[in-house]
């Protein structure tokens, strides 16, 4: 399934197992004897807490011009968006409902942030300014999804730049949004699809390279 902007939002439960199966039938054999070596992955530093509720999804808002001060974005649920510096400090918050879901892309030199609310159903838009160390909301207008999500990502088109958010919901929602900048120098949005899948669709991620 490809919606439009080089999009391929693939779901994978059924056909995952599917895959499985048909490559046991074919290689088992060959299978069975290559074993991946077990890592040991150990975290080597952690974030302050967050506000209130969990840190259920971030993004890493890499700054060009000076890495060490790149910020980590955390959802943190009723306490809304936060950002932490790498050593983990909790720097600036942006409120707006329950954050569920973010993710970013640059756009004209400066990372946009777009942030799933569950208790508002709709697509929240922010922008984050590395001088200050502050966000700041940039939608338009608010951007409803009519339920109350369950993941988003964003997809920019490698042909024209276009950028994109996808909204998942919890009854097999798959909504497909065009973002486009306003004169004032916000973020407007326009539902271009609108997918009904079987069953529930809970993540979402794009790869602007390969379009899928």
């Amino acid at each position: 399934m490809r919606p439009q902007g080089d999009t391929m939002i693939h779901r994978r439960q059924h056909l995952a197992a599917a895959s499985a199966l048909a490559l046991l039938f074919v290689a088992g054999p060959a299978l069975a004897q290559t074993t991946a070596p077990s890592i040991s992955v150990a975290p080597v530093g952690a974030t302050a807490p967050t506000a209130q509720g969990g840190a259920n999804a971030a993004v890493l808002l890499y700054n060009s011009v000076d890495p060490r001060k790149s910020v980590i974005a955390a959802t943190g649920e009723l306490g809304g968006l936060e950002f932490h510096d790498l050593d983990g400090a909790r720097r600036a918050a942006l409120p707006g409902g329950e954050t569920y879901a973010v993710d970013t892309r640059d756009l004209d030199g400066r990372p946009v942030l777009a942030v799933l609310d569950r208790q508002a159903g709709r697509i929240r838009l922010s922008a984050f300014d590395f001088a200050t160390g502050q966000a700041q909301a940039i939608e338009a207008r608010p951007l409803m999804l009519g339920y109350a999500g369950e993941g988003l990502c964003l997809h920019k088109s490698p042909r024209d730049g276009s950028l994109y958010a996808f909204a998942t919901g919890g009854e097999g929602q798959l909504d497909q949004w065009l973002l486009y900048p306003t004169a004032e120098g916000k973020l407007d949005g326009r539902l271009v699809r609108r997918l009904h899948l079987s069953s529930e669709a809970k993540y979402c991620v794009a790869d602007d390279a390969s379009g899928a």
